[in-house]
């Protein structure tokens, strides 16, 4: 068993560096330039040079910061991203229980700590207040999440990842339930942080947001969480909505996260707020109520 956890690690890890020479391959086509191009054959070898380069950088000490809490936050959110991983849904999975769904909510919900002491231990204004608009975005879609997902416990009656794939019996919950399924790839766009929802690293006028005093491994880390996050809800959806052949089902996921963040601007954030608790979240909510009403009579 810990050989599998290990191993499902060091793939998570693979997984994470080559979606990020994937993005920057994909948007470099999308926006007719080449991309990495000189690492190896056709840039294949750019994030193991990118990981060399970050953890090699000299480091400094950030003279108002709060040392511990800012050293031990992106290890924390690499703690959670690996403790979610450990989850994978299948026969070979590190642990598996009835009520891994309540986990999968419980570690996503702890990602907000991560955001607020990142921030707030960095010392600087504009990193605080990066972390508290990221965390209010996580925390807001998160509950769209929620009922998405009750909307499937409701029919099955189950809270274990492992007994919602096998009861579904390869039934395609995207065609069936569309509205569902749209909203919940909003949510996975604004509860990763991605465009056009990219307020957690992204903010003109907050500089880099919660992660602007952080540098070298500890920046890399901040996004190993990001990035094997994304991976994992590409994976959670193509589970979900009945989408078989799951290693092509998930590239092409991960191929519309690329896709949105070249083809839509940022969102104002007051826009953002808005569309979660105005339009998206009572429409999941009828949606919720649709299905309980299929459990129950």
């Amino acid at each position: 068993m810990v050989l599998i956890f290990f191993l499902t690690m060091i793939l998570m890890l693979l997984s994470v560096a080559f979606f990020t020479l994937f993005e920057v391959k994909s948007l470099g086509l999308m926006h007719l330039r080449p991309g990495p191009n000189k690492v190896s054959l056709l840039g294949i070898l750019q994030p193991i040079g990118d990981f060399v380069k970050l953890f090699t950088k000299g480091s400094f000490y950030v003279s108002l910061s709060f040392f511990v809490y800012y050293f031990f936050s992106p290890f924390l959110g690499v703690f959670l991203s690996f403790v979610l991983w450990s989850m994978y849904f299948s026969y070979f999975s590190f642990f598996s229980f009835f009520w891994g769904v309540l986990l999968f909510f419980c570690l996503s919900s702890f990602s907000v700590y991560f955001l607020l002491f990142s921030g707030w231990s960095s010392g600087s204004f504009y990193s605080l207040l990066g972390s508290f608009r990221s965390s209010a975005q996580a925390v807001s879609y998160e509950v769209s999440m929620i009922f998405i997902f009750l909307s499937y416990i409701f029919i099955f009656y189950t809270f274990s990842f492992f007994d919602l794939f096998n009861k579904m019996g390869g039934v395609y919950f995207s065609l069936i339930s569309f509205p569902l399924f749209f909203c919940w790839f909003l949510s996975c766009l604004a509860e990763s942080g991605r465009s056009p929802f990219d307020f957690s690293e992204g903010e003109s006028e907050l500089v880099s947001g919660f992660n602007t005093e952080y540098f070298g491994g500890m920046f890399a880390l901040i996004f190993v969480c990001e990035y094997s996050f994304i991976v994992f809800l590409c994976l959670l959806t193509s589970f979900i909505f009945g989408f078989y052949f799951y290693f092509v089902s998930v590239f092409l996921f991960c191929f519309l996260f690329v896709l949105v963040r070249a083809c839509y601007p940022r969102l104002r954030f007051d826009l953002l707020m808005l569309f979660c608790w105005k339009i998206m979240l009572p429409l999941v909510i009828g949606i919720f109520f649709f299905f309980i009403s299929f459990s129950i009579f």
